[in-house]
């Protein structure tokens, strides 16, 4: 009897990726914001200091909501990450939980006040990962299964630590 074993190898989703996802998510969420500050200055029929407080908690939830529900969602992903075909995980390449996604996004607030140096980390680092990505312990990989190879390691013969790829 043969006995096969497969062993996913994951490919991180680079730097360049993750930036591009995150300005189509910025996208994305700038019509939403759009949207809401139409309604609400549309409602008051003008705009005031009042309502431009309301309008950035408004947007500040939204965007809590936003990606905080997408990557602990089943696709694990925002849409403009799902655009590029990667997705977020924890340690054992699985869904993270609610719990992880907030932490991770409220993480992202130590990128902003160090103005973007949180994120320019993942340039510079083997599997290209964030100040919020440490902290909340998670990874974005590709999700694309002919970047990532499948190896198979057979238990006993020549086949032993060969990488095949996976064709679509």
């Amino acid at each position: 009897m043969k006995i096969y074993k497969l062993k996913m190898v994951v490919r991180f989703a680079g730097f360049g990726q993750r930036l591009v996802s995150l300005v189509i998510d910025g996208f994305l969420l700038s019509l939403c914001y759009f949207i809401i500050n139409f309604l609400i200055t549309r409602r008051f029929n003008y705009y005031t200091a009042e309502n431009s407080d309301s309008l950035v908690l408004i947007q500040l939830v939204a965007a809590y909501l936003y990606f905080t529900i997408f990557e602990s969602s089943e696709y694990q992903a925002t849409p403009g990450k799902l655009a590029l075909g990667i997705k977020v995980v924890n340690h054992n390449i699985k869904r993270i939980s609610f719990a992880r996604s907030n932490a991770r996004f409220i993480s992202k607030f130590l990128s902003y006040i160090t103005l973007f140096i949180g994120f320019l980390i993942a340039a510079f680092n083997k599997i290209h990962k964030a100040i919020h990505d440490i902290i909340s312990k998670t990874y974005v990989i590709n999700t694309n299964p002919v970047k990532n190879k499948i190896r198979i390691i057979k238990e006993s013969g020549n086949l032993r630590g060969q990488s095949i790829k996976l064709k679509k």
